[in-house]
């Protein structure tokens, strides 16, 4: 059914309850107003467990929840709004610490509430307290949060408070007091309108007795309504010293909008019931006390529970048959082999999204780790070698006289491997340590995830099995990665020909720049010039030969650490890859008996039973 038909069968089921105004006498109106609190309740529930309202199911739920009697009491800040409720309801627990403008809180009276709770509800969500007092001060702390402001003021949420009643079902709404901000005013147009629109709200009107009516706020948001409006006069203990203050009860009369007005006092109700009334004429009905006040908001309970049959009906008829639509899509009950397939599919599908997908959380942590291993690192290991060590090399030992290519690489080779043995002991134990450690933490995220039917036990284990893999593999890849650098570093770095036309330019560069500096000056006299050149170059032949090693052996590094680098990000990815095999395979290995279903699918199977459940017993009801 769409949205747009159930609006239309609506307004047919209006028509059809406002041809037939006369309530049936049929019907257990006490068990009834009881069977629609518990669903006003249940559907709270359940929208918090889906939180969605884009469903058809949804929809038809929320305009029966809209279309139940609530009791909102407005008026100005300071007015006795509270304390009339917590008088009404004999509740020490509904006391407010006085928010002024910030948010409603709901009073919900019922036989259910056999342990009351405190919450806020924000979006469906639902978050408990203590007490009012501890939830007021919550929303003090999160006025700025975004999830709740809406214009910039508290408005997107509610605090509930649940009352047990045995023989009351109920639920009052007290509104935010008005002041005189101006800053405030369209938050007062919008929430009052909000609240006093809907046809099903019964408004009281709190004033104080003591003050002019002509100042009050709230009657510039009520005076146009067509609902019905209490008038309450608070704090009138005060007529007794000023007896002047009881000529505002007149003045309240004459206002067009009011039908009715209940007189109540601050302290004790008797005070409210012993105000005289004989010499005053009033043109609206004027009744004292408390008790007054409740009879007749329980008979205009009655009133709109008696005109709401028809649309309760059709409403709960409708509602029941989306909802048996809801709960055959999740099954009545489950077949474990279709949860087994399921659990197979969905989780090799989440292992593969982890995985490859760019913007996923192991993506993002292994990139991170990649990124830090960088080439620049490994060739830093070169500034550990000095001139002097390999001047040193070359004076002592077997290199004094170095001969060939096969010599000189024997040199290099030296220092190379002492690099690279500096690469295996700092570098790839720490590189592994982070990779592994982001590998399980995604394998924890994976086993962990909303849906994950698999019992507690079998979730241990094959994070057990997937770890004890990870540090095998960990093992495997530094093996093979170790004997690469190795084979690396027996390459024949240093090619004869090659190294020798390098040799020649790094010896005599700097003879040459000295000839071209002195030969003008000593031109003819050869003895005087080698001397010169003797003199600027230095006396040590072996500076010259490690000079070319040391240039020799930068520019290898330079080229051999960036091989290095993309060895181990090859090794890594490589790893990374046969770890998720391992870890699809572990899934696919889950038998039936190893399964459970998802608690949150049953939590919305039993919400939605007892959304049926409640919507069947009224119909059976007023069938």
């Amino acid at each position: 059914m769409s949205e747009h038909n159930l609006k239309r069968k609506n307004r047919d089921s209006d028509s059809e309850s406002e041809k037939n105004k006369k309530p049936r006498m049929d019907i257990d109106y006490t068990s009834l107003q009881k069977q629609m609190n518990k669903l006003h309740e249940k559907i709270k529930s359940y929208s918090s467990i889906i939180n969605k309202g884009n469903t058809i199911s949804s929809v038809i739920l929320k305009e029966l929840q809209n279309s139940m009697h609530r009791v909102v009491v407005c008026g100005n800040q300071s007015s006795g709004k509270s304390a009339l409720i917590k008088n009404i309801t004999k509740s020490d627990r509904c006391v407010s610490t006085g928010l002024g403008t910030r948010c409603p809180i709901e009073y919900s009276i019922s036989p259910l509430h056999i342990e009351p709770k405190v919450y806020i509800g924000i979006r469906g969500a639902t978050k408990e307290f203590a007490n009012i007092t501890a939830a007021e001060e919550y929303i003090k702390s999160h006025l700025h949060d975004k999830e709740y402001i809406i214009d910039g003021k508290f408005f997107n949420g509610r605090i509930v408070q649940e009352v047990y009643d045995e023989n009351t079902a109920l639920n009052f709404i007290d509104l935010p007091g008005y002041n005189s901000d101006p800053t405030l005013s369209s938050y007062y147009d919008d929430f009052s309108k909000h609240y006093f629109e809907s046809p099903n709200t019964t408004i009281i009107h709190v004033m104080k007795g003591d003050t002019d009516p002509a100042i009050d706020m709230a009657i510039n948001h009520i005076k146009n309504t067509k609902n019905d409006v209490i008038t309450v006069l608070t704090h009138i203990d005060v007529w007794k010293y000023d007896k002047k203050k009881e000529e505002n009860l007149p003045l309240v009369c004459n206002l067009p909008h009011v039908k009715i007005v209940f007189l109540t006092s601050a302290e004790k109700d008797d005070i409210a019931t012993s105000i005289d009334l004989s010499n005053g004429h009033f043109t609206k009905p004027v009744k004292k006390g408390i008790e007054q006040l409740i009879n007749h908001i329980m008979q205009l309970t009655d009133i709109k529970l008696k005109e709401f049959v028809p649309k309760a009906k059709y409403l709960c008829s409708e509602a029941s048959k989306c909802l048996e639509d809801d709960l055959s899509n999740i099954g009545f009950s489950f077949d474990i082999k279709d949860i087994l397939i399921r659990f197979r599919l969905d989780m090799t599908k989440n292992i593969n999204k982890e995985f490859a997908a760019s913007g996923t959380d192991f993506s993002t942590e292994s990139n991170k780790i990649k990124s830090g291993m960088d080439s620049n690192i490994i060739k830093n290991f070169f500034k550990k070698i000095t001139m002097k060590d390999l001047v040193n090399e070359l004076k002592n030992g077997s290199r004094r006289q170095v001969k060939g290519s096969e010599g000189w690489n024997d040199v290099v080779v030296k220092y190379i491997k002492n690099m690279i043995e500096n690469v295996k002991k700092d570098i790839i134990p720490q590189f592994f340590k982070e990779y592994i450690h982001a590998l399980e933490k995604v394998t924890e995220s994976l086993l962990s995830k909303n849906y994950r039917p698999c019992t507690l036990e079998r979730e241990k284990e094959i994070l057990g099995e997937a770890k004890k893999y990870l540090y095998e593999l960990r093992g495997e890849f530094i093996k093979k990665l170790e004997h690469d650098l190795d084979m690396t570093s027996t390459d024949p770095y240093v090619h004869w020909e090659q190294y020798a036309t390098q040799y020649m330019i790094d010896t005599y560069t700097p003879f040459a720049k000295n000839m071209m500096e002195v030969k003008y000056v000593y031109e003819g006299d050869i003895t005087t010039l080698v001397a010169a050149v003797v003199k600027n170059m230095g006396t040590d032949p072996y500076t010259f030969k490690a000079t070319s090693a040391f240039n020799q052996i930068k520019n290898i590094w330079d080229v051999e650490s960036n091989s290095i680098n993309n060895q181990i990000i090859t090794h890594a990815s490589s790893m990374e890859r046969k770890y998720e095999d391992h870890l699809v395979t572990l899934i696919q290995r889950t038998e039936d008996f190893q399964l459970k279903e998802d608690e949150s699918v049953n939590v919305k199977r039993n919400a939605l039973k007892e959304l049926i459940d409640c919507c069947k017993n009224i119909i059976e009801t007023v069938k």
